[in-house]
């Protein structure tokens, strides 16, 4: 009997151990069981509020690039922002706990970033001591301008039509109002969104082409090498001219130059050293070619015409021929010409709308843009042919050398980051219809057609040489009609594509389209 207790003794303390280990056993599996469960689980609430942080941040840090982008002395709206569309799109499906997360301005890097962490609790992994799970990770998005982060030097011109129609009389002159301040507005910020900050790599330059009936290329009375350089007329000039101040003030407009009714002859009165008015209009030729669209630079055979759409009193057309008649050498033909005035004043384009080569100074195209004064008709192919001669190679003879434009060839040129060496952009504005040729105006719809088809044709020439366009319309609508189509018509042909053209029925509409042009152009980055 006592054999038989000391047996079940010694089998009971087997028993006992056995199920030790196992309790043991099972403690561990569970613990592992639990920790795959839990990774499972919260592995997969991770990864998504990690994705979903991830694209809050990015938005956030656009938004906040992209104002600064506009306006980069407004870092503490940039800031808010950023605050405001991270909060906006936060993770909805999951709690974010200690959240950190502050957005700064890294002014040396041209960039909107953020410091701290988020984090979120776990379900499941708390019971192998993971509370929480850190769900943020670094993100800066960088807004210098399009050269930096385009990865292209970039050249734009804008042309901007500053005719009497964007006065509130409709007639001008005017430096403000409703539509010429939109443009000023809207120009404004397409030069702070590019120019607003520098690359260390790659260059980015505007040029401005203001134009109405004429395009003016420098203040009254300061333009006498560089009009002599565009049309080969002498600088100065004394000859007779007819005087209709005594004539009855009965006559009509050619262009915007008044013409004395017919019946008044006028009086021939020498003048000397008269100074040829700083406005040039079409190149043109009375025979043969007629309007020419190419941007080959002035020369013998070749001029640009002066403000009265010939060469008087040197030639009637961009040809090298002679005038033979209204040459001004004697009284018998004194001459009527409108491109010589005694100071060099009377360019229908008010002083204030000079034409601006290719710039990086952000304060001087601004400083230009604000000075613009409308009035005049509207010589659409001539402000399109000047945006073309200001991104031509061609030209380059005109210009300084920091205003020079780079080789047509270098927007073919690909480097090892993909993009072109250069992109050659050019920007053209209008409220109307082209309606003026050579200082002529007719509203009659076959010569507005002819007017736009000879747009057309440059805008042909520039997209042949690798110049992107975009085109924007402004209150097109209200003009109503055939000249409404045809200056539609007009803008959706002259752009690269029918995205690049921009239909503005409002101030707010045509700002909205310049800063979107301003910001395809400066793409903002994103990095980690």
């Amino acid at each position: 009997m006592q054999l038989f207790w000391q047996r079940l003794k010694i089998a009971a303390s087997v028993a006992t151990n056995e199920r030790g280990s196992t309790a043991i056993l099972f403690a561990v599996c569970l613990t592992m069981l639990v920790s795959f469960v839990g990774a499972a689980i919260d592995g997969t609430r991770f990864f998504t509020a990690k994705r979903q942080h991830a694209n809050a941040i990015d938005i956030a840090l656009l938004s906040g690039a992209r104002r600064l982008q506009i306006d980069a002395t407004d870092t503490n709206g940039a800031l808010t922002i950023a605050a405001s569309m991270y909060k906006a799109n936060l993770p909805k499906n999951v709690v974010i706990t200690n959240n950190t997360v502050v957005f700064s301005q890294d002014t040396a890097a041209a960039a909107v970033t953020y410091t701290g962490r988020a984090f979120i609790g776990t379900v499941l992994l708390g019971a192998v001591g993971i509370s929480r799970l850190d769900i943020t990770m670094p993100a800066k998005a960088s807004y210098k301008s399009s050269g930096g982060n385009g990865g292209s030097n970039l050249e734009i011109a804008v042309m901007l039509d500053v005719t009497g129609s964007m006065c509130d009389n409709g007639t001008g002159p005017c430096t403000s109002g409703v539509k010429i301040s939109g443009l000023k507005a809207a120009a404004g910020d397409l030069a702070n969104i590019v120019l607003g900050t520098t690359s260390p790599t790659y260059s980015s330059r505007i040029a401005l082409v203001p134009f109405s009936s004429a395009v003016r290329i420098a203040p009254d009375g300061a333009a006498s090498a560089l009009m002599q350089q565009l049309t080969g007329m002498p600088s100065t000039w004394t000859g007779y001219v007819l005087d209709y101040s005594q004539c009855p003030d009965t006559g009509s407009y050619a262009g915007e130059i008044f013409v004395n009714s017919v019946g008044c002859a006028g009086t021939p009165v020498l003048n000397t050293n008269m100074r040829l008015i700083p406005c040039v209009t079409e190149r043109s030729f009375d025979n043969g070619i007629g309007f020419d669209p190419g941007d080959s630079p002035p020369g013998s055979g070749n001029w640009l015409l002066a403000h009265g759409g010939d060469r008087s009193v040197v030639s009637w057309d961009s040809s090298d021929a002679p005038m033979t008649s209204y040459t001004g050498a004697t009284a018998a033909q004194a001459s009527s010409t409108w491109n010589y005035s005694s100071d060099g004043s009377g360019c229908v384009l008010p002083p204030g709308n000079e034409i601006m080569p290719l710039t990086s100074d952000l304060h001087a195209v601004t400083g230009r843009i604000d000075t613009l004064n409308a009035f005049g008709s509207t010589a659409g192919a001539l402000g399109t042919v000047w945006t073309e001669y200001m991104l031509s190679p061609n030209w380059a003879g005109i210009w300084s050398s920091s205003q020079r434009p780079g080789a047509y060839a270098d927007t073919q040129t690909r480097q090892s980051n993909g993009a072109p060496l250069l992109r050659k952009v050019a920007v053209l504005l209008t409220d109307g219809g082209f309606n003026t040729g050579r200082q002529a105006v007719s509203t009659d719809s076959a010569y507005m057609q002819t007017i736009s088809n000879r747009a057309i044709s440059v805008c042909t020439a520039m997209k042949k040489n690798g110049v992107e366009i975009y085109t924007v319309g402004f209150d097109m609508a209200s003009l109503g009609g055939v000249e409404a189509a045809i200056a539609e018509t007009t803008m959706k042909a002259c752009g690269t594509d029918i995205s690049h053209f921009y239909n503005s029925l409002s101030v707010s509409e045509l700002q909205s389209a310049f800063r979107d042009i301003a910001l395809k152009l400066s793409p903002i980055r994103l990095s980690q």
